[in-house]
């Protein structure tokens, strides 16, 4: 049983929704439940979740939610008569840990990062991780960094965790059609939320001057209307498009200069995986230590710069002078972004989805044991 909180349009739906149909070719039957109705990515039909343990947004009533889907969960594997779970990212996580069933957990990030900036509720959630996580049968992390967060912020044991990179559909999206138009944009794709930093993109882009050259910010969430404000304040309104959520994003990602992640921290961001399949280098920042390890290849530091080149892309500080200093330089060189290019494509082949899910395959198999 695959269990996430929905099937709404974010990254860790599209890697369970990818990794579901791996699975069924491997033999495996896969069953899905989550505790939302929401469809963006059109699956419902395909997957026929169960949609169990409702939702509230009163912190008060939060527990009793979490017992109500616990103990619809168990009778949910007992019908479907289940082997083990593999759920993704929180609350679910949470909920198949405390269910006392046999229960793979997929981490999605930086916990300690992602809740140290939530006050009470956010210690509260370290305390449930802390508590819970350990009764899982395995824990799946997406980067090293994120397994050393888990070690050293939890007091989880090393042995208890495994490190497996996200997966990408190479076969499909290298089927995606090439540009016809000559290349004149630069883009980010992802929620639009304070985590992923678009101000710090938005800023940036605004000191460059290159005639033609369009900023495109993918994606929906809350601060939507605020990032727009921002733009026409910055005096780049007209050099920035806000196309909203892609359910396809191939084609505008392979029809760009390079892709851009301005986001405080990411477990494994997709967008950084199908820019490197689709031959697109990438402009990160550190991401909590996963931009590195992720891109591949041996970084240097550009001489008399505040980026590094590493392997598919460059990784710099969350600073306005490092970004914007990033994006101009590989605008200007041709030849670096060809270099990229090419280290990109042969790096993405380690994310090749039939791979990946034969390890998730083989930790599910461990955890049996």
């Amino acid at each position: 049983m695959l269990l996430t909180f929905s099937l709404g349009g974010g990254g860790t739906e599209r890697v369970l929704i990818r990794l579901s149909r791996e699975f069924s070719k491997l033999g495996m039957d896969v069953s899905v439940a989550v505790f939302s109705h929401d469809d963006d990515y059109g699956v419902f039909n395909e997957l026929s979740p169960s949609v169990i343990g409702g939702y509230t947004r009163n912190p008060l009533m939060k527990p009793f939610v979490r017992e109500r889907r616990i103990k619809e969960l168990r009778e949910l594997f007992k019908k479907n008569s289940c082997d083990i779970i593999l759920s993704f990212g929180e609350p679910a996580n949470t909920v198949a840990a405390l269910s006392g069933l046999p229960t793979v957990l997929s981490v999605r990030n930086h916990m300690s990062v992602k809740n140290r900036s939530m006050g009470i509720t956010g210690l509260l959630k370290n305390y449930i991780i802390r508590k819970s996580y350990p009764m899982a049968k395995q824990i799946i992390c997406l980067s090293r960094s994120m397994k050393e967060d888990l070690i050293n912020k939890y007091s989880i044991q090393g042995d208890l965790i495994s490190v497996i990179h996200n997966p990408i559909d190479l076969e499909q999206m290298r089927k995606t059609p090439a540009p016809t138009d000559e290349k004149r944009y630069i883009m980010t794709l992802g929620s639009l939320t304070g985590q992923k930093n678009h101000e710090l993109l938005l800023r940036s882009f605004a000191r460059i001057n290159k005639s033609g050259l369009k900023l495109i910010i993918a994606g929906k969430g809350p601060l939507e209307k605020r990032l727009k404000t921002l733009a026409k304040t910055l005096g780049i309104a007209d050099r920035v498009e806000f196309p909203g959520w892609a359910k396809d994003p191939f084609s505008l990602i392979r029809g760009s200069l390079f892709t851009l992640l301005t986001s405080d921290y990411e477990g494994c961001p997709n967008v950084m995986l199908e820019s490197m399949a689709l031959g697109v280098p990438v402009i990160s920042t550190p991401l909590s230590g996963a931009a590195q390890e992720l891109l591949g290849g041996e970084c240097a530091r550009a001489s008399n710069s505040d980026y590094k080149i590493c392997g598919s892309g460059l990784v710099c500080e969350s600073s306005l002078n490092a970004f914007s200093e990033a994006i101009s330089a590989l605008y200007d060189d041709v030849q670096l972004r060809q270099k990229l290019s090419k280290q990109a494509m042969q790096r993405a082949r380690d994310f090749d989805a039939g791979k990946i899910a034969g390890e998730y395959a083989e930790i599910l198999d461990r955890a049996l044991k």
